[in-house]
């Protein structure tokens, strides 16, 4: 079971990337994301996996850096430190993977980037 911080961090980066809210339920089960040309569901919000998987998470940073947004990714020795920094907003992470430092960034980015945009 996911925590809803991860639910909730996972349903802003899908927001981020997909532009819109296709289904904005408050139950995060009813909650997807629709292929906007087809109006197919590419997934349901409790499955996205942005906070596991480089290849859910790389397509959005890939997304901040068109916006012309530096994305700079740091490791300090064998499991000592992982850092992000995006736009000023650095997140250190101890004694764990580089992604979770990366996908808390993203996460605090995007929501510095919804307030100022």
């Amino acid at each position: 079971m996911k925590t809803k911080k991860i639910i909730n961090g996972n349903k802003l980066i899908a927001e981020f990337e997909y532009g819109k809210r296709y289904n904005d339920s408050k139950d995060i089960e009813d909650c997807y994301v629709e292929e906007p040309t087809t109006s197919m569901i590419t997934f349901y919000l409790e499955d996205a996996m942005y906070h596991k998987s480089w290849d859910w998470l790389m397509p959005v940073i890939e997304k901040i850096e068109s916006l012309g947004y530096d994305v700079n990714i740091y490791s300090w020795g064998k499991g000592i430190s992982k850092s992000c920094s995006i736009q000023g907003i650095s997140i250190d992470v101890n004694n764990t993977n580089k992604l979770q430092a990366v996908y808390e960034a993203v996460v605090e980015f995007i929501k510095w980037y919804n307030k100022n945009k």
